[in-house]
């Protein structure tokens, strides 16, 4: 990423407390689409789209750029250069234009809100009480195990890139237990998708934090994440 040059003086900060408050409070780290430009030891962020203009600053150690920026086509046809950006939620952060503060998670929204495409594929993921629920892609419907103590992103966004997050095997060294055909979705927490019981009765109760499928479903989902891949997850708890 080539960082631009900013100036912010005299532009007036907001209180932290509204990013803390936010309507996404489940959520540890934030996912989002914008301008990225630096004053210096900060990184300020104008995400795209927003309401208002809006330009975030933040410690550049509270953020990380994907290397790989986006070509995102417009719908007046123009085409502009944006990066993937993921944000701690607790990072301390100034807004230092006029706006709403909501501004700042515009594109954790569908991706219909967007005007562009940013997510070629959609799952969903749908839990019930007791941690069983239902993988959706595609024009598949499979079962899968959760942890109903968990609380898992409820909109996350996957590159499907192998080696990146994705495995054929991936070795917990927390539980030091392999993971076949592993998808990486939060990768704070070591939270994966990847081959298991799918069910408490075969499992001898909730999965440790990942998402079970049984074979062949979890090889099945892992081929077809094939590239930008947009989850969402629901749950009761």
């Amino acid at each position: 990423m080539s960082a631009k040059k900013r100036s912010t003086a005299g532009l007036a900060p907001f209180s932290e407390d509204t990013f803390r408050r936010s309507a996404l409070e489940k959520v540890s780290r934030l996912t989002f689409v914008g301008d990225v430009t630096t004053d210096g030891d900060h990184l300020l962020i104008e995400p795209y789209p927003c309401d208002r203009p809006t330009i975030f600053k933040i410690a550049a150690r509270s953020v990380e750029v994907s290397k790989n920026p986006l070509e995102c086509r417009l719908p007046d046809g123009s085409v502009r250069t944006l990066f993937r950006v993921f944000v701690d939620r607790f990072a301390p952060c100034s807004r230092i234009t006029e706006g709403l503060a909501e501004d700042f998670f515009g594109a954790n929204r569908p991706d219909g809100d967007f005007g562009f495409t940013l997510a070629t594929l959609q799952a969903q993921i749908k839990f019930g009480s007791n941690a069983e629920g239902t993988l959706t892609y595609g024009s598949n419907s499979v079962k899968c195990l959760g942890q109903s103590t968990r609380q898992y992103p409820t909109d996350l966004t996957v590159e499907g890139v192998e080696g990146v997050d994705k495995y054929k095997l991936w070795h917990s060294t927390e539980f030091d237990v392999d993971m076949p055909w592993a998808v990486k979705i939060w990768g704070q927490k070591g939270i994966f998708i990847h081959e298991g019981p799918n069910n408490l009765k075969d499992n001898g109760g909730e999965s440790a934090g990942c998402i079970h499928l049984a074979p062949p479903d979890a090889e099945n989902f892992y081929n077809w994440v094939t590239g930008r891949t947009r989850i969402q997850i629901s749950y009761p708890w």
